[in-house]
């Protein structure tokens, strides 16, 4: 996903995640994600993040984050969990 930026592509400084169990979140965000030119990610509700979504983080090294819904339908820990560094 991150290669789709292209090569001369400056990649997006905030991502957008949202709970890949629901879908109100994610979609009623979508209009502010593609306005902005960045990304939504999909999580767990609860859990670790998943290591593909890991992948992508790590490849955007985003500043900061915006989970979409809050903590009702992204847990704390899963969000805690975005901002892990990069090995």
């Amino acid at each position: 996903m991150a290669a789709e930026f292209g090569p001369d592509t400056v990649p997006p400084s905030v991502v957008y995640v949202a709970s890949g169990t629901g879908f109100a979140d994610g979609l009623s965000g979508a209009p502010v994600v593609a306005e902005s030119g960045t990304v939504l990610l999909l999580v767990p509700a609860t859990g670790p993040v998943p290591a593909s979504v890991r992948t992508v983080i790590c490849e955007l090294t985003p500043v900061s984050f915006v989970v979409l819904g809050g903590p009702s339908v992204v847990s704390d820990a899963t969000a805690a969990g975005l901002g892990q560094p990069c090995t």
